[in-house]
């Protein structure tokens, strides 16, 4: 038995479950290697040695016993919410975890890849006490995230139908899914910019201000999620998330807005970024409505509608220009 992709056939190893830890293992150990030309490059060395005594691995310390409570309480959000599908229609479990990874893939290339990089640069501004900088670092990530999340939103939760109809499941499990992507794609905009919001903390040391806020989060999402569920089943739950999600994100800005003022001074992208959105997401249906997907091959299918989904989304970009050019040289 084995895994077929086109005409060609891979071999299967045998391993059922196991193999899916084994290839995380693997995985984590190519995500090492990978980095390695780059430590020889800027001639990095490494010393086998603790000294409990140093400053900079007492700072580490401190702020890691709250970040690995921070990733506790993450973690505890998808237990819970696992634990509430698993209380619904069958189904429900997997639709949740496809449904978050369609929304994860522009969560991870705008506002994961923004936050990774942005860090060392407000790190050393931090450090160096220019706050002024600092605030106008946040600010123009704000802007950028926002201008690249509003149209990748509006365009997902309309065009996500036929590229999860790829996975060929029976249309109840479709629909399933197609609705609790779009549940976790309203929260598209607050996971991005949670993930520059944190980092401002971290870049000022203060590991507390996010596990307090996850914690609070946590909480928050259980409340809603139980009664969403009830409700409307594991859309309900995806929604959930989203919103705890966003009351974390608000109280992380109101408490940054109180050394950081101009943030949130997003008028102008919001002005011009909202209303290419809407026309882009309208010309996307429309042109959806003249294409007979029924009558395609799945793949042919998925395909299309991906690249309808990038044109529309080009048609955005003059209106985004400027955060175009703030990205390029962020």
């Amino acid at each position: 038995v084995g895994i077929t992709i086109g005409p060609i056939t891979l071999p299967a190893l045998g391993m059922g479950i196991y193999g899916l830890v084994y290839g995380t293992i693997l995985g984590a150990l190519l995500f090492l290697l990978i980095q390695i030309p780059g430590l020889l490059k800027y001639k990095f060395r490494w010393t086998p040695k603790i000294d409990l005594k140093h400053p900079g691995l007492r700072k580490v310390l401190v702020m890691m016993g709250p970040r690995v409570l921070t990733m506790f309480f993450v973690q505890s959000i998808f237990i819970a919410q696992d634990n509430i599908a698993s209380r619904l229609v069958e189904g429900s479990v997997a639709g949740l975890v496809y449904g978050w990874l369609f929304m994860q893939v522009p969560e991870s290339l705008i506002g994961t890849a923004i936050g990774t990089v942005l860090l060392p640069t407000i790190s050393e501004q931090a450090a160096r006490g220019d706050e002024p900088a600092l605030d106008t670092t946040l600010n123009t990530s704000f802007r950028i995230i926002l201008a690249l999340t509003i149209p990748s939103t509006l365009l997902l939760i309309t065009g996500i139908r036929p590229v999860v109809e790829i996975l060929s499941f029976n249309q109840q499990v479709t629909d399933l899914i197609i609705w609790i992507a779009r549940a976790y794609t309203l929260g598209l905009i607050t996971f991005s910019l949670t993930e520059v919001a944190s980092r401002a903390f971290y870049a000022q040391q203060n590991a507390r201000t996010p596990l307090l806020t996850i914690a609070l989060t946590a909480g928050i999402f259980i409340l809603l999620a139980i009664p969403l569920a009830y409700w409307i089943g594991a859309p309900g739950i995806a929604l959930a998330n989203s919103l705890a999600f966003t009351v974390q994100l608000i109280i992380m800005i109101k408490l940054l807005i109180k050394k950081f003022p101009t943030i949130i001074q997003v008028k102008n992208t919001l002005i011009r970024v909202i209303p290419a959105s809407i026309g882009g997401a309208l010309i996307l249906t429309l042109v959806y409505s003249l294409i007979p997907f029924d009558t395609l091959n799945t793949i042919v299918s998925a395909s299309l509608a991906v690249g309808t989904i990038g044109i529309c989304g080009l048609l955005t970009f003059p209106f985004l220009w400027p955060e175009i050019k703030l990205l390029l040289n962020l």
